[in-house]
């Protein structure tokens, strides 16, 4: 992430690749970790289902959180802006592509489940811990992202109103509840 901040700070890299490539690489970091975190309890041995949960969501929500102030260190360490108040508008600016970022994938998360309908032919459980988490970290990237740039707000509150229509109705018609009770 960090390369690929310097790389967009240059001047003349306008392609699409350097303007969203940090925002698009911390969201697949985002998405691939998780993931990854939720298949170490199969290695690990709970006696408790519920301790399981809540280690996995503690470590997934740890993570989220790092990666945004990671994201927000590099932001500062790597602005080459020589006038101090053009600072938090490159900081907004970054914080507005992530969030835009964010709502694509977050709603292209949600068709996976469409997909195993068709394929598979049987309804899957909604993965309550991770949509959650999702949520949570995006909130963070609002109020992080809103002290630079104040239409994030209004921005936001269209994402999560997609994210919302969306969500219903792909999982009212794709998906069963869990079988685990949280």
């Amino acid at each position: 992430v960090w390369n690929l901040v310097k790389i967009s700070n240059d001047e003349g890299n306008d392609e699409f690749i350097y303007v969203y490539g940090p925002s698009i690489a911390l969201t697949a970091i985002n998405a691939a970790v998780p993931f990854l975190m939720q298949k170490l309890p199969l290695i690990e041995s709970y006696d408790i289902g519920r301790s399981e949960q809540y280690v996995t969501i503690f470590r997934v929500y740890m993570m989220r959180m790092v990666s945004l102030c990671t994201f927000i260190v590099t932001l500062v360490f790597t602005n080459d802006t020589d006038d101090e108040d053009c600072s938090p508008l490159y900081w907004g600016q970054e914080f507005y592509k992530l969030c835009i970022i964010n709502t694509i994938s977050n709603v292209g998360t949600l068709l996976k489940y469409p997909v195993f309908l068709y394929l598979l032919d049987k309804r899957v459980e909604v993965d309550l811990p991770s949509t959650l988490m999702s949520l949570i970290y995006f909130q963070g990237c609002i109020w992080f992202g809103n002290l630079f740039c104040q239409l994030i707000s209004f921005m936001a509150c269209i994402s999560h109103l997609v994210y919302f229509f969306a969500a219903s109705k792909i999982v009212k018609r794709c998906c069963q509840p869990p079988t685990k009770r949280y």
